[in-house]
């Protein structure tokens, strides 16, 4: 062989040699990268997550805290609602359901009937309180 075909062929193996060693450290740093990353993203889950937590624990307190609240006005709604019309208003509407069963109110438990449109044992809800002169 001659000179210059050694002198080339040795080129083709360095350079086919430095290739090779640039895609190993390639694939190195690939894996160190997607490591870097996986970490980080773990950590910003657990950031985000703890930051997250007491905005919605604070959300169901308040939801819980609205839907207390609600809970006379929705008495006075809910039979409109229920198809218990008789019953809007009244303080002693219960319109809860157990089960099955649905709880009018204590002198009613079913509501009055179809024919019997007002209640004889109806008492408004008194919005403001009496002032007695």
């Amino acid at each position: 062989m001659e000179s210059w075909q050694k002198q080339f062929s040795q080129f083709v193996e360095d350079t086919l040699q430095q290739v090779e060693e640039t895609l190993q450290q390639s694939e190195q740093f690939a894996d160190r990268l997607a490591d870097a990353i996986e970490e980080a993203i773990y950590e910003i889950d657990a950031a985000v997550e703890t930051a997250i937590a007491p905005i919605v624990d604070l959300c169901l307190e308040a939801d819980a805290a609205v839907e207390e609240a609600a809970q006379p006005f929705m008495q006075i709604i809910h039979p409109v609602l229920a198809d218990q019309p008789a019953c809007t208003g009244c303080q002693f509407y219960h319109g809860q359901a157990y089960g099955d069963s649905f709880l009018v109110c204590a002198m009613h438990p079913y509501g009055v009937t179809k024919e019997q449109p007002n209640c004889p044992d109806k008492e408004m809800i008194a919005w403001f309180p009496r002032q007695d002169d």
